[in-house]
């Protein structure tokens, strides 16, 4: 049986933070008159925190977890980096929008 190795822990650990930290900066955005692009998640924040921190959160998470199993794939592994960067960079554009607009 394989083991996971703990970079692919790390990075799933990683996204899941960071997907869960996105979740809560972007309600703390749209409570000060920020606006959601995505016309999708609109409706998902329409139902409330709850299903937001879900969607991004344990969604997200989940796929992290997939991709995570599947390390040894080339696609997965790669898969994994290319989604803890877009995920910090989108944790990096909520800190500027943060500063920018003294929403913290």
């Amino acid at each position: 049986m394989d083991l996971l190795s703990p970079r692919a822990i790390a990075l799933a650990l990683i996204i899941f933070v960071l997907s869960t930290l996105d979740a809560i900066f972007t309600f703390v955005h749209l409570e000060n008159g920020a606006s959601e692009l995505n016309p999708l998640m609109e409706q998902i924040i329409q139902s409330g925190f709850q299903s937001v921190l879900g969607i991004k959160s344990l969604g997200i998470g989940l796929v992290a977890w997939f991709l995570a199993i599947h390390q040894n794939f080339k696609i997965s592994f790669y898969g994994m980096h290319v989604l803890a960067a877009t995920h910090i960079a989108l944790l990096a554009y909520h800190l500027v929008c943060s500063y920018l607009f003294q929403v913290i």
